[in-house]
């Protein structure tokens, strides 16, 4: 008996624990079957199957490369297209990343037009290896891309982590006597989150790994625990510190990179046992693995910082990673080093090490455009199609590339489709029950904070203290999330009125609050800075200018502290 697992595009499925998730991407239906069984036993095998259906009109298309990773723990035995069928125009390839620890297998389909059936199935058989610990899970990576006639090529890296337990009840070995070979090289060693009843919880941000532009790792346990530190080299000589209320902790790497020793993390709560041992590696762009930037991108969805992430891989998710991956290999290192440095980079800044403050520059962009006559309209109700733009360019941190989408009242040739398909497919914006999206229609309150709580993906509730708003009110619960980040507030006579349009004025105020930026008043004045001839007296002057105008600022604790100048 088998189960289907149909996966999704990664920036949706990285940041998500369903075992089921539908993806159909423009024309393309592709899905996984795994086995059903919970757990992978080492020395069995295993089948899976790869189903695309192909469109009814693939007189669009030039070609499909579809290539999946078969994750630690298993390896490619055989496999079989169509059961042996002759397809004219298919091809398959099977190889092994560096150190053979993962296997992949690219199905390639040129000249689709001719191809005469709809759907293909790759069958591969998969034998269960002792490469991952018992105990562990299989993680695989499936990616996609295709090109149409008029050259156009749509890539489409994806992801979807598998909770399939590795266990070794299969094996029936004699006892070891001689001494157990040396593990190959650069085998990972994970960090333990210690979530066992006792024990103190023990979590790394940045994950197993730490490089040479790393000068500190935050780390999260129960609040106010005390932080052990030592080094594989020197056990005897442990450091510590305390987490703070929220249970952060840091740790200065800054004077150990010379020696690159193994770090090894332990906490020990007041009312609690021990934590295991979170272990640290070091890497380089010779050691680094894609693995370990996946790693980093998952601990800062669970941490909260799905934002990042999601604008890193935007970034990351070039033409040269695709190619890579449809020659069945892992991405180029060099580009995997400085795609895990700007997540760092990134995630870190801000943060308050051993009591001194980090202070960072660097470039704010524009969120929020104005109008071709140099007005910016602050009272005029901001259009669902104008949110959509704003949290595109903040979430992917640059223009996105042009993809249509499924609303029948989304039209292909306007300005904003780009926007509107980008944050649905990533699950941050959402149609009505009609199917529709209402591209030109005003964002009420209700429906900004409820975009908001998904955006920040919000779990924490506060009270509901408003007059007019009842507990079972459709964003009710999203209301009362929003209001207790501080990104969205009542009226004065404490009403919150849900189904008011939101102006645009306000919708830059809420999101200079939701991204930390706040406007530096004696700068902006002494330089007489005025980017719009209609906002110099409007009560959301400051934060227009700092939503529209392009500045360095100085960056204290994550949040705004000042201008050091406009660029």
């Amino acid at each position: 008996m088998k189960k289907i697992i149909i996966l999704s595009l990664l920036l949706a499925v990285v940041f998500t624990s369903l075992n089921v998730v539908n993806v159909e991407a423009q024309e393309f239906s592709i899905g996984l079957e795994e086995p059903i069984d919970e757990n992978l036993v080492i020395g069995t095998n295993v089948d899976y199957k790869l189903n695309i259906d192909l469109p009814k009109n693939r007189s669009n298309f030039r070609n499909l490369f579809v290539t999946l990773r078969f994750g630690q723990g298993l390896d490619i035995k055989n496999y079989s297209l169509n059961n042996g069928e002759r397809i004219e125009g298919a091809g398959v390839n099977v190889s092994a990343s560096p150190h053979q620890k993962h296997d992949y297998i690219t199905l390639k389909l040129t000249n689709l037009k001719d191809i005469k059936t709809e759907r293909l199935v790759l069958q591969i058989g998969m034998g269960v290896n002792d490469k991952a610990p018992v105990g562990s899970s299989i993680a695989n990576t499936f990616s996609y891309s295709y090109q149409l006639q008029n050259g156009t090529t749509i890539n489409v890296p994806q992801i979807q982590q598998y909770s399939k337990t590795v266990t070794g009840e299969a094996i029936n070995q004699p006892e070891i006597i001689e001494p157990a070979p040396e593990a190959p090289e650069r085998d990972p060693i994970y960090p333990v989150d210690s979530f066992e009843s006792g024990k103190t919880p023990i979590f790394m941000m940045t994950g197993s790994r730490y490089a040479d532009f790393m000068k500190v790792v935050k780390g999260y346990t129960d609040p106010h625990s005390i932080v052990f530190v030592s080094y594989l080299s020197s056990k005897d000589d442990v450091l510590s510190t305390q987490a703070d209320a929220n249970g952060e902790f840091v740790i200065d790497l800054s004077n150990t990179n010379t020696d690159k020793p193994i770090v090894i993390i332990k906490a020990k709560a007041k009312d609690k046992e021990m934590s295991n041992e979170a272990i640290m590696t070091y890497i380089d762009q010779e050691t680094i693995l894609y693995d370990d930037l996946l790693e980093f991108m998952n601990n800062l969805s669970i941490l909260g910082k799905r934002d990042l992430a999601i604008g890193l891989m935007n970034r990351f998710n070039s033409l040269n990673f695709t190619q890579s991956v449809l020659a069945s290999s892992e991405p180029p290192r060099q580009m995997v080093y400085e795609a895990y440095r700007d997540l760092y980079e990134a995630a870190i800044a801000g943060e308050v090490v051993s009591g001194q403050t980090i202070q960072v520059t660097g470039g704010h962009m524009p969120f929020f455009k104005g109008y071709d006559d140099g007005t910016f309209g602050p009272e005029r109700s901001i259009t669902r199609a104008e949110v959509a733009a704003i949290l595109s360019r903040i979430i992917a941190q640059r223009e996105v590339e042009y993809k249509p989408n499924d609303f029948p009242d989304v039209k292909p040739k306007e300005w904003y489709v780009p926007y509107i398909s980008h944050l649905v497919e990533i699950g941050v914006m959402k149609g009505y029950d009609d199917g529709t999206f209402k591209p030109d229609q005003s964002i009420t309150r209700a429906e900004f904070a409820s975009l908001l709580v998904r955006y920040k993906n919000l779990e924490e509730m506060g009270p509901n203290k408003f007059t007019d708003l009842d507990d079972n009110y459709w964003a009710a619960k999203d209301i009362r999330k929003a209001t207790l980040a501080g990104y969205v507030t009542g009226y004065p006579e404490g009403d919150f009125k849900p189904l008011k349009n939101v102006t645009r004025a306000e919708a830059a105020t809420m999101m200079n609050r939701v991204l930390n930026r706040y406007p530096d008043l004696e700068f902006i004045d002494a330089n007489n800075i005025l980017p719009f001839k209609d906002i110099k007296r409007h009560w959301a002057y400051y934060y227009i200018v700092e939503a529209t105008v392009e500045h360095t600022p100085n960056i204290v604790n994550g949040r705004e502290e000042g201008w050091k100048g406009t660029n």
